[in-house]
This record gives structure tokens, C-alpha cells and sequence, in this order.
């Protein structure tokens, strides 16, 4: 039985996500690929990795376009929706800048979670591994934004140099989180109130939800929701975090270098799809 879909606590947010009671235990691992020894290496380099993860490209963008909410401030999209800003950070990145049509988001919405528009049936919600392996045989745009596979990161012990390094190498990382009432009330306050703990009942977890995270600056990550910029702490993001998800893309070439095992992940990829 999945948890944590409830009724939306305020007008202007929605959720969509589920979340399992156990992974499926098929789910290729980020860490099987790259060794502990070689992220240290890589967050040595005084280039980029080392220094400057890509918080700024995705301020740089938000401050010159904007972020679209895609329907999740009243239908739960977030996955897609989240999908859908990686695409822009991803084309933004490569110098193609490119913002997803509504109809990309609608469309894996409604395949992925298997939800009807015309009888309204079907799923509010969607799992993770359904959208992902939605979108694995559906990239948006027929072939424009090709996916070669994508892997889980373990959530469940604190790794901030591996978090780090995986929003830089990938571009991205997907983040199921289990909202409280308190991140409600932070995003409604706006963009200077990052996603910070808050004791008491308004801390309690309560509302899943998909956020993306585009870098990190300190103790801050960069993420986008609910059509705007919003920062977390990094204590916030380890203690709601249920699930962590990467995809590789042809379009992402930054992991050259960042000691991840390109070969033995697309080995990995094809024999779980020949499953």
C-alpha cells in the first residue's frame, strides 16, 4: 500500500506523488557505479565540481525566464513538472534553451499515472519508478530530449559531498520529499524564506511531493516548484527526503570526469529493460 496522499492544505499547492513501502529491489544504484574515492577526487578539482556547482544556472535562468507552474498549483504534476524544469536547466546549460510545452507534462501525467481526463478515473497520484519508466520509453518531445536510463540514490543515510556531487555530474537530482505544513507556509512567504526545519506539529511530515534540486551553494540547495525559486536547507532536505532519483541524458555531458561508470550503468540499463 503506498503512503502519503492526502487532501491539498491550501489553494495554490498540489501534490502527486507516491511513495512506496519498500524500493523495488530492480532499481539500479547511483553508488554501484562510482566509488566513494573518486567523488572526493572529484570535489577536489578546482574547476567547476569543486567550486562552482550549477546553483548559478539555474538562478540565471529563473532571473531571465521564468518557471512554469504546469498545472500543479491545481493538479498534482509534480513529477512532470519537475521533469520539465530539468529541461530547461538541461537546454539552458547546453545553449539550446528550450521550455517544455504544457502538453508534455499533461501527456506523462496521464500516462504514467494512468489517469483518465475524459472519465476522470484512474490515479491521482503517480510512483516515481512509473513516471521514470514512462518517460524512459517517452522522452518530452518524441526524440529531443532522449533519457538513457535512471537510478536511485540511497535517502536514508545523510551523504552531503555524495548529493553535491551528483547535482553536478547529472545536473539534477529528483527528490521525493514528505512536505510538512511549515514548507507551505516558507513558500507562500516567498523566495527569501528557504525550506527550513520547524519544530512542533507544523514540522510533521505530511504531503509527498517531487521537488528537483539544480545545485548547491553552502549549506543551500536550488530547487523550483509551484512555478518559482525556492532554496533548502541542507538539515531540511535529509530529514523529509524519502526517495532520491537521477536520469542520464545524451544532452548532459558532465560526467566526464566525475568518476561515474558511464559503461557498466548502460550495461546495468539493458539488462534490467531485457528483464
Amino acid at each position: 500500500m503506498a503512503d502519503l496522499i492526502l487532501p491539498l492544505p491550501l489553494t495554490g499547492t498540489s501534490f502527486g506523488l507516491l511513495i512506496p513501502d519498500k524500493p523495488d529491489p530492480k532499481t539500479i544504484q547511483v553508488e554501484d557505479f562510482v566509488d566513494p574515492s573518486a567523488i572526493r577526487k572529484a570535489l577536489s578539482k578546482t574547476g567547476p565540481i569543486g567550486s562552482a556547482p550549477p546553483a548559478q544556472w539555474a538562478r540565471q535562468l529563473a532571473a531571465k525566464s521564468f518557471w512554469p507552474a504546469y498545472f500543479n498549483h491545481t493538479l498534482p504534476t509534480c513529477w512532470p513538472a519537475a521533469y520539465a524544469h530539468w529541461i530547461q536547466v538541461l537546454t539552458w546549460n547546453n545553449g539550446k534553451y528550450a521550455i517544455p510545452p504544457e502538453k508534455y507534462v499533461l501527456q506523462a501525467y496521464y500516462g504514467a499515472g494512468g489517469f483518465n481526463p475524459a472519465t476522470g478515473q484512474g490515479t491521482q497520484g503517480v510512483y516515481s519508478l512509473n513516471m521514470l519508466n514512462w518517460l524512459l520509453n517517452n522522452p518530452f518531445g518524441g526524440d529531443k530530449h532522449v533519457i538513457d536510463g535512471f537510478a536511485s540514490i540511497d535517502a536514508t543515510n545523510r551523504d552531503d559531498d555524495k548529493l553535491k556531487w551528483a547535482i553536478y555530474s547529472f545536473g539534477h537530482v529528483f527528490a521525493a520529499v514528505v512536505l510538512p505544513q511549515s514548507a507551505i507556509d516558507q513558500y507562500h512567504a516567498g523566495d527569501g524564506h528557504p525550506f527550513t526545519i520547524v519544530d512542533g506539529p507544523d514540522g510533521e511530515p505530511q504531503w509527498a511531493h517531487l521537488l528537483p534540486f539544480f545545485g548547491s551553494s553552502g549549506s543551500k540547495l536550488g530547487t523550483s516548484t509551484w512555478g518559482t525559486s525556492k532554496d533548502a536547507m541542507a538539515d531540511w532536505f535529509w530529514k523529509y527526503v524519502r526517495e532520491i532519483w537521477v536520469v542520464k541524458s545524451k544532452e548532459w555531458k558532465q560526467l566526464a570526469g566525475s568518476g561515474f561508470d558511464v559503461k557498466g550503468f548502460q550495461t546495468a540499463v539493458k539488462k534490467v529493460r531485457a528483464a
